[in-house]
């Protein structure tokens, strides 16, 4: 992997915390996500499909501010620029791109999102699986059941 010097870090919007101990983060600036290794410091995995570059494309992504790894390790982005949310696979150094990596986009049952802006998903309990997001300028909440 690379080092934390080599993918600048800044308007970091979220950070979520996944199975293995790795750090996502969502950079609104670069328009990406980033995943590190707590212990080295070494940049593990990005989801882009070039380095950073804002887009439409599966596995891009316009100004995103929520991240969210489940118990499985699958990894959901709130794409708010692009009002809707994407959902990847669990990852590794080799494996985490949109060429692979992407499973889902989601949205109001055919309606899109207005202004996606943060996401959580249970992982116990009776509601364990599903996915919370919410919408920052018409403050609604929206629940979805995650789909693996």
């Amino acid at each position: 992997g690379s080092t934390i010097d080599a993918y600048p870090v800044a308007l970091v919007r979220d950070v979520a915390l996944d199975p293995d101990r790795h750090i996502c983060y969502a950079s609104d600036a670069y328009n990406r996500v980033l995943k590190y290794d707590i212990t080295s410091s070494l940049c593990v995995g990005q989801i882009s499909t070039n380095a950073p570059s804002q887009g439409i494309s599966n596995g891009q992504f316009d100004h995103p501010q929520g991240v969210e790894v489940d118990s499985l390790g699958y990894v959901y982005v709130v794409d708010t620029g692009n009002a809707r949310m994407q959902k990847f696979t669990p990852y590794n150094a080799t494996d985490f791109s949109s060429s692979n990596g992407w499973v889902a986009t989601w949205n109001n049952k055919g309606q899109s999102l207005q202004f996606p802006w943060a996401v959580i998903v249970l992982s116990a309990g009776s509601r364990s699986g599903y996915v919370y997001i919410t919408e920052r300028i018409i403050h609604r909440e929206l629940v979805f059941q995650a789909v693996k």
